[in-house]
């Protein structure tokens, strides 16, 4: 059964967050995949997706990842 837009958004946010707690508690790797797994469930452009570009970019940041941390926050 196709979820209704509302519920993908739902979804979505919802595994932004785990991300964005997992990066807090230093689980880069599970942040990166979490918030990933939720970008694909968001509306483009849509703040929860901006959200998510700038979650992306916190976790290349604390990483040292620059150049990615630089795309994400650019994107967002």
């Amino acid at each position: 059964e196709e979820m209704g837009d509302a519920a993908r958004a739902t979804l979505g946010l919802a595994l932004v967050r785990q991300g964005w707690l997992a990066m807090c508690l230093g689980r880069y790797e599970d942040a990166v995949r979490l918030v990933e797994r939720g970008l694909a469930f968001l509306e483009p452009g849509s703040v929860p997706a901006l959200y998510s570009l700038n979650t992306l970019g916190a976790v290349a940041e604390r990483t040292g990842n620059y150049a990615d941390a630089l795309r994400h926050f650019t994107a967002a």
